[in-house]
């Protein structure tokens, strides 16, 4: 895959093929970019993650060591089953803080 300049990373959907953007984790976990909790997440980090310092530093941290992870995460249900269920307080985090 060509190296991405926008300052995301791109994964690939397992449902339709399309590549998405960023996520890769979460992508990996679900399924598809489609999936509530995946575009839950990315708008936490296109809303609130973004403007603050720390924020953008974990993002591109994210970017740097996510996209191996996230390809052992689709190789594995168990993976995809254990990931999902350490997601969940996040997601339920990330839909709580943008309800403010």
């Amino acid at each position: 895959m060509p190296e991405d300049t926008s300052g995301y990373n791109r994964s690939r959907d397992h449902e339709s093929g399309h590549e998405s953007k960023d996520c890769f984790i979460a992508t990996a976990t679900y399924g598809t970019y489609m999936a509530s909790e995946v575009q839950l997440l990315q708008r936490y980090r296109d809303e609130r993650l973004i403007k603050t310092w720390s924020g953008r530093l974990f993002i591109s941290l994210y970017n740097h060591f996510s996209s191996p992870a996230a390809k052992a995460i689709a190789r594995s249900k168990l993976a995809r089953s254990l990931v999902r269920q350490l997601l969940t307080p996040f997601v339920a985090f990330a839909k709580w803080r943008l309800s403010r």
